[in-house]
């Protein structure tokens, strides 16, 4: 740690992975919200909160971004949890389509 360095530490995280691979009749969402739970979603008081979904829209000729589908499956649990999920990109500091919210 450099001298005049502030560290956070917040204790040891848990991290969940899946790889998506699924059994014939479980869908890869289904997947996704049994993960989410297992991460604990459940815990979170979501009851009538407004709740952002941060994700990458996409731009032209991009395929890097977060399926619709598999954002309608987190959206799903926050609605039965008593949310109100909406979904919200951000600008890139990149030139581009994202440069700024106004034209996008």
């Amino acid at each position: 740690m450099l001298k005049g360095e502030t560290r956070w530490v917040y204790g040891k995280g848990r991290c969940f992975f899946t790889d998506f691979r699924t059994r014939i009749g479980v869908s890869q969402c289904a997947k996704l919200q049994k993960l989410i739970r297992a991460a604990g979603i459940e815990n979170i008081d979501f009851k009538g909160k407004f709740t952002a979904i941060k994700m990458h829209f996409g731009e032209l000729g991009n395929c890097a971004y977060l399926r619709p589908n598999y954002v309608h499956a987190v959206a799903d649990v926050i609605r039965k949890l008593g949310g109100m999920p909406f979904l919200t990109d951000c600008n890139t500091l990149y030139p581009g389509s994202r440069s700024n919210a106004v034209s996008t």
